[in-house]
């Protein structure tokens, strides 16, 4: 981000917290001053983004393949998610729905009122935070509220749904340049470790990068061990190289405070369970649950179609193609 915008969001953000502060603990709504310096960073402005949504929804509906979806705010975020480049763009939707039929047990039978929703919930966290930083970045915290006794009962991929749920509804709400993500593993054991195998992190690659198009700046482990270190060459093994080199290990922990995330993230915005002055995680995830709930609907029906592929015009994405292997597991690097 340019210096002058660095000044004008340091100026607005003052305003803001100067008038009262945030007001919700869900996503602060951002000033159009803000939005327009985004689309300033991005290279767009207002009558970019409506042009290229128009020509999004044309080609759209003349996909056979793909649902024909007239939802303005999330073609909207495709379109900033790409930086207004339109091939990009039309990849990503592509890929969005076509891995909804792929990997079902992640991006299907998303109903927050089943059983298995309140489960994961009581026991997992995933909290978009209220506020920006002041380069437009949205901090977002996975952390365990109470891990399951029963190893057996733990799987990734629960938290994995959960998180593409958060992610569906950003893209209705959320406006920003870029995504950082925390991971506090402080709950786990060598035991959930093993559970995050090579297959969990091509399916989170995939669904991130190719069919979300997250631009991740940076992700940061709190409270990691060193047994945890297999992990993360794990997950390295599935990106390039500028994706790995994003991965920020602290393991100074909770005992110790929080002084190196801080260098990263100020502490006005974080939750005061990490040294922050943003009130309580547990009250915003709260406010989060809450909201999910608030899309049920569309959960069931929009967020449930996905690819027909016997309708593709070129050849079926293969699924053994899609993932790097045929038979055994190839290397797959995801941009």
């Amino acid at each position: 981000m340019n210096s002058s915008n660095v000044s004008k969001v340091s100026c607005i953000y003052w305003k803001i917290f100067i008038n009262g502060g945030p007001f919700t603990m869900v996503l602060q709504g951002l000033p159009p001053e803000m939005v327009d310096i985004i689309y300033e960073e991005l290279g767009l402005n207002e009558q970019d983004v409506e042009d290229y949504v128009k020509m999004l929804k044309e080609w759209l509906h003349k996909q056979p393949h793909l649902p024909h979806i007239n939802d303005d705010l999330r073609l909207e975020r495709v379109v900033l998610q790409c930086k207004g480049r339109m091939e990009i763009a039309k990849s990503v939707i592509d890929m969005y729905f076509t891995l909804r039929g792929k990997i079902p047990e992640v991006l299907s039978n998303r109903d927050p009122f089943a059983p298995w929703f309140k489960d994961l919930t009581d026991r997992i966290l995933v909290v978009p935070l209220p506020n920006l930083t002041n380069d437009f970045c949205r901090v977002t915290i996975i952390a365990a509220i109470n891990p399951p006794p029963d190893i057996r009962k733990f799987d990734p991929v629960d938290i994995m749904k959960l998180a593409f749920m958060v992610q569906d509804i950003r893209l209705a709400e959320d406006i920003m340049l870029a995504d950082i993500i925390i991971c506090d593993v402080q709950k786990g054991t060598p035991a959930h470790a093993a559970k995050f195998t090579l297959p969990f992190f091509k399916k989170l690659a995939l669904c991130a990068l190719r069919g979300y198009k997250a631009r991740v700046k940076t992700v940061h482990v709190l409270n990691a061990t060193q047994l945890m270190d297999a992990v993360f060459r794990l997950g390295k093994a599935v990106v390039k190289q500028k994706h790995r080199d994003r991965l920020i290990v602290h393991r100074d922990g909770y005992l110790k405070g929080y002084d190196s995330l801080h260098e990263y993230i100020p502490p006005k915005i974080l939750p005061r369970e990490y040294g922050g002055e943003a009130g309580s995680i547990l009250d915003m995830w709260a406010q989060w649950k809450e909201k999910i709930y608030s899309y049920r609907e569309w959960f069931l029906k929009e967020g449930a179609l996905t690819s027909d592929e016997s309708k593709r015009p070129e050849k079926a994405i293969d699924t053994g193609e899609l993932f790097g292997f045929e038979g055994s597991f190839r290397q797959l690097n995801v941009d």
